[in-house]
């Protein structure tokens, strides 16, 4: 089972959701956002979309990084973006390196696409690249790397000086760098990428930092050549864009400062109960593993398990608890948390996950295996 589908298994049976990638949706403000974009009479001039998204929104973003609008394509959202990328700047059976820890459906849009996925080790405390290795990577037929920044699912940022190798190698080799920056607001005191070199290509969105993912509103700055493909070819391959999302998106960009204090004060109430459980998880032999200072993402390793998929099984059978099994970023012994969601539901789920993980430290080892083996 691949990410998406273990996705779509799990939402259908209701539970307590501690695998949200993003911060709780901020119902209030959207709302006021849609009333500002159609008024009280319930209509707006929305302009079109077709080809490269909102005009506007794209406008609205150059300014907001300092670029000409012709460097900004408005998309349906990241990873349409990301599809995008691979249908129009590769061809069938091209290569492309892929990171890992990752999130796993990069991989899955570039098989899609024709491409040839190799993952390549991001490690360590920084989970850092490795140059060389990538060096040797690289092909003939090599289009692009593709990591995300911060890192889904750790929450950890590229180092600058990783940062700027990795650009330095692609634009020797003629080839881009795309990064995956949906979180790297959370860290706002980083400009994306693209901003430092025409080899980078950044996609982000309104998903996971403000928790409007529903609104489906994302874009991609990138060269403007580079630009001008992608919006050409999203006639064919983005078909999803639309007016009313974008037209509300603008309202959102345009009013951020609320809706990101809003997200910051989830964070601010939220993290440091995160940060004691897993202190006091990892106090007690249970995980292992810190916690970035940007994002709402925890990828803690459950210590004495192999792979985690049959204990999140478990756990969401018996407490109705979801977490998400590491092995679906490539790290089968750990498990993705989020924390941007209502405290108090932040709070009981920890308090089920670790009832079930003391649970499981004191079974004997035919228990463990049953536990190990359990499934849906």
């Amino acid at each position: 089972m691949r990410y998406l589908d273990w996705v779509y298994h799990v939402s259908g049976r209701g539970g307590l959701s501690l695998y949200d990638s993003s911060v709780s949706a901020p119902d209030a403000l959207l709302a006021e956002a849609a009333r500002k974009t159609f008024g009280s009479s319930g209509q707006a001039s929305l302009p079109p979309v077709f080809g490269g998204g909102s005009m506007a929104m794209r406008s609205h973003l150059a300014d907001a990084y300092g670029i000409s609008n012709d460097r900004v394509v408005a998309t349906s959202g990241v990873s349409s973006g990301l599809a995008l990328v691979f249908a129009a700047l590769a061809r069938r059976d091209d290569h492309v390196l892929v990171e890992l820890p990752g999130y796993q459906p990069f991989e899955d849009m570039a098989r899609a696409a024709g491409l040839q996925a190799e993952c390549f080790v991001r490690s360590g405390p920084q989970m850092r690249p490795d140059l060389a290795d990538l060096r040797k990577r690289l092909r003939p037929e090599t289009r692009m790397i593709v990591l995300s920044h911060l890192h889904n699912p750790t929450g950890l940022p590229l180092l600058d000086s990783d940062l700027a190798a990795l650009a330095e190698l692609c634009e020797a080799a003629g080839i881009w760098l795309v990064l995956d920056e949906i979180y790297g607001a959370f860290a706002d005191d980083r400009g994306l990428a693209a901003l430092r070199s025409p080899a980078v290509i950044s996609l982000s969105g309104l998903s996971k930092i403000f928790g409007l993912g529903a609104l489906r509103c994302g874009w991609i700055v990138a060269s403007a050549p580079v630009a001008q493909i992608l919006r050409h070819a999203s006639v064919h391959h983005d078909t999803g864009l639309s007016a009313v999302s974008h037209a509300i998106g603008l309202a959102v960009l345009r009013d951020w400062r609320r809706f990101r204090a809003r997200t910051q004060d989830i964070l601010d109430a939220n993290r440091p109960i995160m940060e004691d459980w897993l202190t006091r998880m990892a106090g007690e032999g249970l995980v292992s593993g810190g916690l970035s200072p940007w994002g709402c993402l925890a990828f803690p390793r459950l210590e004495g398990m192999a792979r985690t998929d049959g204990f999140a099984a478990w756990l969401l059978a018996t407490r109705g608890v979801i977490v998400a099994p590491g092995h679906y970023w490539g790290a089968p012994a750990h498990i993705r948390l989020g924390f941007g969601m209502a405290q108090d539901n932040l709070v009981r789920g920890l308090a089920e996950l670790e009832q079930s993980l003391r649970d499981y430290a004191t079974m004997d080892e035919p228990r463990r295996r049953e536990v190990d083996a359990f499934s849906l």
